[in-house]
């Protein structure tokens, strides 16, 4: 598929669709997820998130656990859906709009020729998320590898937000042409290249 433009709904608020719901249906498929709270801070034009503490132990696959953050009442009811990578299986490609990482990942994916297409959401910026299953070969790779300027990889320790999510100031994730309500089984295997290709990122100055 042709990477989407999804910069619209910049003006979306949150808890304007049911995180809960979202959050029962991903447990339902067998994936991990938990909260955070995250503001668009315009001036410096990043995301500044604030997740609870050790939010690796913090996901749940647990019902009980969506109701009591994302309930009626719950804390996090207006907060945003994380889904934990590592737990629930899943090798994700994050494509950002800078550095270029749209434009990379199409020439990756011309370039090796074995990157299937597979299930994807977009993101406020306008970046995608295209969802793979870890499998073993998966699970070895970090989250703190790229597979090239402005495409990075979110696997075990890894997270990504997660539709129908919103941030204020910033925008709305969403699924693009359907969503694998089978769970990490809906979606290919990684590829060979993109579980070679992740290098640790340079340090930054």
């Amino acid at each position: 598929p042709k990477l989407d433009d999804n910069t619209a709904g910049r003006s979306a608020r949150p808890g304007t669709s049911s995180l809960l719901a979202a959050a029962l249906a991903y447990m339902d498929r067998g994936w991990w997820v938990f909260p955070a709270f995250v503001v668009w801070d315009e001036a410096a034009g990043r995301k500044k998130p604030r997740f609870p503490e050790s939010w690796k132990a913090a996901s749940s696959n647990d019902p009980a656990m969506a109701l009591m953050w994302f309930g009626a009442a719950g804390l996090y009811r207006d907060a945003v859906l994380c889904i934990d990578c590592g737990r629930s299986g899943l090798a994700v490609v994050d494509v950002d709009v800078k550095a270029g990482g749209r434009e990379n990942w199409q020439a990756f994916r011309e370039r090796h020729g074995d990157v299937p297409e597979t299930y994807r959401a977009g993101t406020p910026s306008g970046g995608e998320h295209w969802l793979y299953a870890a499998g073993e070969s998966g699970r070895s790779i970090d989250s703190a590898s790229k597979i090239a300027p402005g495409v990075d990889f979110r696997g075990e320790g890894g997270l990504i937000f997660a539709a129908p999510s919103a941030i204020e100031g910033y925008g709305r994730y969403r699924w693009l042409e359907g969503e694998p309500t089978g769970g990490t089984g809906d979606c290919p295997p990684v590829p060979g290249s993109v579980v070679r290709a992740p290098g640790k990122p340079p340090p930054r100055a």
